[in-house]
């Protein structure tokens, strides 16, 4: 087999002094790395946002669940009066021209949770205004995972009773991501 010579080129030891068609290789490859560190970075900001994000919905979740918690227990206490061997309710009634006692032993009775109410969940002693026309009682209620409830439950006589149950995922309040969030209850019974 025999190579025949262009007489316009010019060889310096047998070779050509640059090649033309050497680096196109270089540059795909360069180009390929690109696209994929490219897609890469992009699928990692993505995963980062929904991590975040998985955070955040299971420390609302936790939150409302604590939220519920509280408006359950003072729902229960305020309406099962009949049924759970107390003559009354546990909260200040604020009934027009009478002061507010609290029923007997229901400091041993009323717990949520496992916590008795007077003692272990921060309890307010229940406070009529001096009008008496309304009664607020406030509590806090731990829960074993973490999370706690700061309860106001304000009546308006025996009929009427307003439930603001504040949830948190976590009781520290130093905790920056600490969530909360709030339920309203309105009972007319």
């Amino acid at each position: 087999m025999q190579f025949h010579r262009s007489k316009n080129e010019k060889y310096v030891n047998g070779r050509l002094p640059f090649s033309c068609g050497g680096g196109y290789i270089l540059l795909l490859t360069i180009l390929v790395v690109s696209i994929l560190l490219a897609v890469g970075l992009g699928v990692s900001a993505i995963s980062i946002k929904e991590i975040t994000l998985s955070a955040f919905l299971r420390d609302s979740e936790k939150a409302l669940a604590a939220a519920t918690n509280g408006a359950e227990c003072a729902l229960y206490w305020d309406r099962a009066w009949p049924q759970n061997s107390l003559q009354y309710t546990i909260f200040a009634t604020g009934t027009l021209g009478v002061l507010y006692n609290s029923p007997p032993n229901w400091d041993t009775v009323a717990s949520c949770n496992g916590v008795l109410l007077a003692t272990g969940a921060s309890w307010q002693n229940p406070v009529p205004l001096p009008d008496a026309s309304k009664g607020i009682t406030t509590f806090s209620l731990g829960f074993p995972d973490g999370s706690c409830v700061d309860v106001r439950v304000t009546k308006e006589g025996d009929a009427l009773t307003t439930i603001i149950s504040d949830g948190y995922n976590t009781c520290n309040v130093a905790m920056p991501r600490r969530t909360q969030r709030e339920i309203a209850v309105f009972t007319s019974f």
